[in-house]
């Protein structure tokens, strides 16, 4: 089974069985279901997997019928110049997606130089504002510092206003991928206070920065920038090849839109912002289907509210 990005690895297969899921193993992808609560139906993904064949379709739509599917959310690992445009019977292009449709991939094959020079000025004007305040870097991928990270995470979607997984999904995520040398987890310390953390994922060749979380206190000794730094070079000691930093917003993002912030500190490191073929769905039925998108786009405007309100 040929895979290339940790979501579709043995172990996140591990941690979506522990979380309640169903998980069914294809030649070179999972295909994930997940119950809706209360209801007899259920919801499939195939995240960052292959690129969607006919093949595919033909394969899941058995299953689908079986298990009583909606629909089967697609969002492969293929950028948009990688394929052609997908011409498939009941494949829809999504409307709310799982993974932003863009990313930045940082090429770590540089030069320390060479990285340094393709950065934003001011990305390195703050590494090095961090570095004369004395912050420190190091990895803590163990108990302690999973604790560590997921309290500031927790109390950073409170204080930025933004939806994450409740405490249970992050626990089920950290055993079961703990022992798989996928998740690796960073501080920043400043005058021995933790100001920033982040879980990277390192699978085969690259790595990635799925959460990152900082305090709002000390910011202006500028940690997530000299962390992100030290984290680049240790992909580099890896032998990584590609820092893929986990979703962007598209070039024409503004201050104002939903994610900039992150857009912005993630863009300040010179990487190329690229944009993958995108979020789609495989309908199995269309009536559920139809139901379904309504009342999920109410839900989110709800958990949106609820996070800005900090309930």
């Amino acid at each position: 089974m040929t895979v290339d990005h940790p979501l579709q690895s043995t172990a996140w297969a591990k941690f979506q069985k522990k979380q309640g899921h169903l998980v069914f193993k294809f030649k070179n992808y999972y295909l994930i279901l997940h119950h809706l609560p209360h209801l007899p139906y259920k919801i499939g993904t195939i995240l960052r997997g292959p690129d969607i064949t006919q093949e595919m379709l033909n394969e899941i739509k058995p299953i689908c019928h079986q298990e009583k599917v909606i629909f089967v959310k697609i969002e492969p690992n293929v950028l948009a110049d990688e394929t052609s445009f997908y011409h498939f019977k009941d494949l829809v292009s999504s409307s709310r997606v799982n993974f932003y449709p863009y990313s930045f991939f940082l090429d770590l094959t540089l030069t320390d130089e060479e990285l340094l020079k393709r950065m934003h000025p001011k990305t390195r004007y703050n590494i090095k504002v961090a570095a004369r305040h004395g912050v420190k870097v190091r990895e803590a991928t163990d108990k302690n510092g999973f604790e560590i990270y997921l309290k500031l995470l927790t109390d950073t979607a409170r204080r930025q206003g933004f939806f994450i997984h409740n405490e249970t999904y992050h626990r089920n995520l950290w055993s079961s991928l703990k022992n798989s040398n996928i998740p690796h987890i960073f501080l920043a310390e400043f005058q021995g206070q933790v100001l920033a953390a982040f879980m990277i994922f390192k699978f085969k060749d690259k790595i990635y920065y799925p959460y990152g979380a900082s305090s709002g206190i000390n910011r202006q000794v500028m940690a997530p920038n000299l962390l992100m730094w030290e984290v680049i070079k240790w992909g580099k000691s890896q032998g990584c090849k590609v820092f893929d930093m986990w979703g962007a917003l598209p070039t024409e993002a503004k201050e104002g839109d939903y994610g900039y912030g992150f857009h912005r500190f993630k863009s300040g490191f010179g990487g190329k912002l690229v944009k993958f073929v995108g979020s789609y769905d495989y309908v199995i039925s269309p009536s559920l289907y139809k139901v379904f998108i309504t009342f999920d786009n109410l839900r989110w405007q709800l958990l949106r509210l609820k996070a800005k309100i900090n309930l």
